[in-house]
């Protein structure tokens, strides 16, 4: 089915549950190319993101980039420039 996508298709995404929930995230993983770190704002901890990327890099999985999923500037920062100097590498 991947291989089949993949030759169809410029870019192909897959949504897979919560790496620190189950293992079949990380499986999914090492059949892609990288990944998206997907955060939720307002109820994601910051030592179960780190432990997420640190899994990932174990794995030798590529991190993309992230998404900040229910990101609300006026409870979780300044509305002014709030991504600048941010860098997912750094997580």
């Amino acid at each position: 089915m991947f291989e089949t996508a993949i030759e169809g298709y410029a870019l192909v995404l897959i949504d897979s549950p919560p790496l620190l929930a189950a293992n079949d995230a990380l499986l999914l993983a090492n059949l892609v190319e990288g990944v998206l770190l997907v955060v939720d704002a307002e109820n994601s901890i910051l030592n179960e993101i780190k432990l997420a990327k640190q899994q990932l890099d174990r794995s030798g999985i590529p991190v993309l980039g992230a998404i900040l999923n229910r990101f609300d500037p006026r409870i979780h920062g300044p509305g002014r420039q709030p991504y600048r100097g941010y860098d997912v590498t750094e997580v």
